[in-house]
């Protein structure tokens, strides 16, 4: 049997030269082949290069791009990324929970390991105690019950669940979450009654304005979903976040929550506004009902982005090239009050 194997990958030598072939600016050689070796090709050279070709579909770069300007976007990708999954990290456990507190007081916190069908009204999993309208409370509740009692579910579980399945003769609903991921709580959220669903997303959006309760629960629906896309696909390396994910925030829903973070021509003309790094910062501040947890978003950002105030890369600001307004900081700083007037 023959095997053919891919040909040697470039020494970094080539590749440099590769880049230079194309039009990309390399003044230091020796740091260039060094921040190859230690980062992923794809992660410096590809998530960005886009930004910046003379042509989309092409690998021919704009002239006056350099290898530094990449390297400097990557570094400030890696740490936007980190941002951004800090917060939503902070939004799940906000949705977790008010979710397991609603259901514990008012379902109790009594789950039957040994009802897989979930018919022991007694069971905060009781399949009466959620909506007949959702067509995945019964899928939904049965992979939460698998998750406890299943051998196969093992190397799913929390160190937390397992000690309480040991040692414990129940499981309340807050242990469960923490072997739920992001996902699975938004499906939990879905299948609820009308009441608890309100309770939950008025516990997490406390000041709404105006806006309908219907349109609120809609748009928190929709949040968490967006959220949820993105921390799926910084956690696999599979995006920049200059790029745009699938799931659209609602207009005006947002603008009106945003405080001045986003405006109505913004969502309209840039799509970054309604489903990229835009739309993901202001549905992380809106789901933050503490100053002091939005002052701290505010601070991470401003670390980023301060020292490269007034920078020019390709005639666009850093925040530009992220799909951000170039005032984002001083907004973000005007929502929370720290300038004065």
């Amino acid at each position: 049997m023959n095997i053919i194997f891919d040909k040697p990958f470039k020494d970094y030598s080539s590749m440099v030269a590769l880049l230079q072939s194309r039009g990309l600016i390399i003044q230091d050689p020796d740091f260039a082949i060094q921040m190859m070796s230690n980062l992923s090709y794809y992660n410096l050279i590809n998530k960005s290069k886009n930004s910046f070709l003379t042509c989309p579909g092409t690998d021919n770069y704009l002239p006056g791009t350099t290898f530094e300007q990449l390297y400097t976007l990557h570094s400030i990708d890696t740490s936007l990324e980190n941002i951004v999954l800090k917060y939503i990290l902070y939004a799940e456990g906000a949705l977790k929970s008010n979710l397991s507190y609603r259901i514990s007081q008012r379902y109790g916190v009594f789950t039957d390991l040994h009802d897989s069908n979930n018919q022991n009204p007694d069971d905060y999993l009781y399949r009466g105690n959620y909506s007949r309208r959702s067509p995945k409370r019964i899928g939904t509740l049965s992979d939460m019950k698998a998750l406890m009692i299943s051998p196969r579910s093992f190397q799913h579980q929390s160190s937390s669940l397992r000690h309480y399945l040991e040692h414990h003769n129940h499981v309340p609903a807050w242990i469960l979450t923490t072997s739920l991921t992001l996902g699975s709580v938004i499906l939990w959220y879905d299948i609820l009654v009308p009441d608890d669903k309100r309770y939950v997303c008025n516990s997490i959006i406390k000041d709404s304005g105006p806006m309908l309760l219907e349109e609120k629960l809609a748009y928190f629906k929709t949040v968490y979903s967006l959220l949820r896309e993105y921390r799926n696909l910084i956690a696999h390396g599979n995006k920049t976040l200059a790029s745009v994910g699938t799931i659209q925030l609602a207009n005006p829903q947002v603008v009106q929550l945003s405080n001045g973070l986003l405006t109505s021509e913004e969502y309209s003309s840039n799509a970054s506004s309604r489903s990229g790094l835009h739309a993901v910062l202001v549905a992380l501040f809106t789901l933050m009902n503490d100053r002091y947890t939005k002052a701290s978003l505010v601070k991470d950002l401003n670390y980023v982005f301060s020292a490269y105030t007034g920078i020019l890369i390709q005639g666009k600001t850093i925040p530009e090239i992220f799909g951000l307004p170039t005032d984002i900081l001083s907004r973000f700083m005007d929502a929370i009050k720290i300038y004065r007037t």
